[in-house]
């Protein structure tokens, strides 16, 4: 008996959201139970959407941090270094 499985199906939708690139399987015994782990770890313990939640949730904090340490960079800190780089005398320079 030869099963052909459609490969945008749905089963297959789920074994990518659930692994990146899942194994193909030659037999239908070790793809259904793979379909059924998908199954269970994605709606009966939401594990995987929820490390894909808090994934996300820290990929926009980091980027939110970066863009505001921008924003503080250029607003308080330069000109402050600006300024006091512009005060120095020749003797202070030369030290430094």
């Amino acid at each position: 008996m030869e099963v052909k499985l459609n490969p945008n199906g749905w089963h297959r939708k789920l074994q990518k959201y659930v692994f990146r690139n899942p194994p193909l399987f030659s037999n239908l015994c070790p793809y259904f139970w793979l379909t059924n782990f998908c199954i269970f770890v994605t709606f009966i313990l939401p594990i995987v959407p929820l490390i894909k939640i808090f994934k996300w949730l820290g990929e926009g904090f980091i980027m939110l941090v970066d863009k505001l340490s921008d924003v503080l960079y250029s607003s308080m800190i330069e000109p402050v270094v600006i300024r006091k780089a512009l005060s120095m005398d020749e003797d202070q320079i030369i030290q430094g």
